[in-house]
């Protein structure tokens, strides 16, 4: 797949022309919301056994006009993924042959870009009107953006670049549509948080209302002191950045990184499954945080009530572990709660849902077992080991 007509369509269009305009001399190609928040943005996609082509044209407002200044086209594997690298070569190769029967040969040819770019390959070509690129990354810079200490990410504003990138802009409006760019990125991003801010008031204000038996306006006090304080406590770690789809990609990339395959090891150890890891790491940084916040919020009603019953402060926290389960680590000696024998993360939904169907079937045997447990830790991977969670 070369993009050959496509490619000679582009070299034809003027700059600045509208968005009708631009739709009119792609007219048989099917435009799709690849941008649902990106209203400046047209795309359309290409169908091929190899590969998806993506083409995104971006518009910039003035004069009261959105005008074209930049065409973008992406390369994806029939399911939206990066593709192989032995076929991302290949069509990088016959992509390029293409260019350069275009636009002549290239002002710039970098085989080895440096490692912060986090490509493999880069050619650029100038001409009066436009700029013209064309990018490889293959697996080998793909995973340097993901893969760091515990198995964490470096951070990233990323979710998947594709393997193969051909871009297209005006050469008057390179920094203004590189800058418009990065601003909606950041719009967008604002927006999908926005999103996801009202789904999490949506599962956590009825279950303040329930549990702690209180008003709706008490809840949503409740649940906005709670976000703003995991807000607050998110900015500038390594986790705020991760892809949505972190967890898929520790799991591709377990069989080729021994970190990470070391890492997923120890926690199946403790019972965690595929799922797991894709419950935890899929799931957005700050629904991660609620949930870490929420789990701290039922320590200390269990620590209020204990001392309610007579415990001293001390006593009452000596005695969490014995009533809650602790998460972290426990490869990580900085944790101090590492004396716990923590669980891992992951499994922190599956406790959840096994600990409600105790409490809800037969409360009374649920609390002997707790009682006669080493603590509650100890009781939950005796029923891991039972098939039980």
């Amino acid at each position: 797949m070369t993009n050959m007509d496509i490619l000679e369509t582009i070299k034809n269009i003027k700059w600045g022309i509208s968005k009708n305009e631009y739709k009119k001399l792609f007219s048989k190609k099917n435009f799709v919301d690849y941008y649902p928040e990106e209203k400046n943005a047209f795309t359309f996609v290409e169908i091929n056994d190899d590969a998806y082509i993506s083409v995104s044209a971006f518009f910039i407002f003035h004069d009261n006009v959105h005008k074209l200044a930049s065409i973008g086209i992406s390369f994806f594997d029939p399911s939206y993924k990066r593709l192989e690298d032995k076929i991302s070569q290949t069509l990088f190769e016959k992509n390029k042959q293409v260019l350069m029967s275009i636009y002549g040969n290239p002002d710039i040819i970098i085989d080895n870009p440096p490692a912060e770019s986090y490509l493999s390959k880069f050619i650029n070509w100038k001409t009066e009107n436009s700029i013209i690129s064309i990018t490889l990354q293959l697996s080998k810079d793909y995973r340097s953006l993901f893969l760091s200490k515990n198995i964490l990410s470096e951070k990233s504003n990323i979710n998947t670049m594709p393997s193969i990138g051909i871009n297209i802009v005006d050469i008057q409006k390179e920094k203004e549509i590189t800058d418009y760019i990065s601003n909606q990125s950041i719009a967008m991003k604002k927006s999908q948080q926005n999103e996801l801010e009202k789904d999490l008031e949506k599962l956590y204000v009825p279950m303040f209302q329930e549990k702690m038996k209180i008003s709706l306006s008490q809840a949503q006090n409740i649940f906005n002191e709670m976000l703003n304080r995991v807000k607050k406590d998110s900015g500038g770690t390594d986790t705020v950045n991760l892809p949505n789809n972190y967890g898929d990609i520790l799991l591709n990339e377990e069989s080729t990184n021994k970190k990470i395959k070391f890492g997923l090891d120890q926690k199946r150890i403790e019972g965690v499954t595929n799922e797991d890891i894709k419950w935890w790491w899929n799931t957005p940084d700050l629904s991660r945080r609620m949930a870490l916040a929420m789990d701290a919020a039922n320590k200390y009603a269990m620590h209020e009530l204990m001392k309610k019953n007579g415990l001293s402060d001390d006593d009452a926290w000596e005695k969490i572990p014995k009533y809650c389960p602790i998460f972290g680590d426990p490869y990580d000696s900085s944790n101090s709660d590492n004396k716990h024998d923590p669980l891992p993360f992951e499994l922190m939904n599956r406790i959840n849902i096994y600990v409600e169907k105790r409490i809800k079937i037969n409360p009374e045997q649920f609390k002997e077992e707790i009682e006669n447990s080493p603590n509650f830790n100890s009781l939950i991977r005796e029923e891991i080991k039972k098939n039980n969670i």
